[in-house]
């Protein structure tokens, strides 16, 4: 019996050993990385502010030196065109045309006379392309302003 029981010791070491280090378990993990938005209205409202119409804003928001627009709506490997269009007086709307059939307000600017030759401008970026910061508001007046 002795030797069955010293024949067994080192098996049954082995068994113990092998059953405190069981497998470890693989963790599947999504890193959300804090990257800017696909269009940055922050950096729109310095344009609004500098710019004389809206094809001269038009132009400046699809100007890839100005790092406002990286929209890709239409997934062609691109990045999408925006367009300024006015709807009313001191109003415009930058728009993607996704498609021929469907268009996307990428955001809405409304700037507002006030009193004493200043204006207050308002940007309403959409947060599904502007991100976390979508929305910005400054007064100013109007020789900052060349709109």
């Amino acid at each position: 019996m002795k030797k069955i029981l010293i024949a067994l010791t080192p098996v049954i070491f082995i068994a113990a050993g092998c059953m405190q280090n069981p497998p470890q378990q693989q963790n599947n993990v999504t890193i959300e990385n804090n990257t800017t938005a696909g269009f940055d209205v922050n950096k729109l409202a310095q344009l609004v502010k500098t710019s004389t119409d809206p094809q001269t804003l038009e132009k400046a928001i699809n100007d890839p030196n100005n790092h406002i627009n990286n929209l890709d709506l239409n997934k062609d490997g691109n990045i999408d065109y925006l367009k300024v269009e006015e709807n009313d007086k001191n109003k415009l709307k930058v728009v993607d045309d996704v498609s021929s059939s469907e268009s996307v307000t990428v955001a809405s600017i409304n700037v507002a006379p006030t009193d004493n030759n200043t204006a207050d401008l308002s940007i309403q970026g959409n947060p599904d392309y502007a991100g976390n910061n979508n929305y910005y508001h400054s007064s100013f007046t109007f020789t900052d302003f060349l709109m």
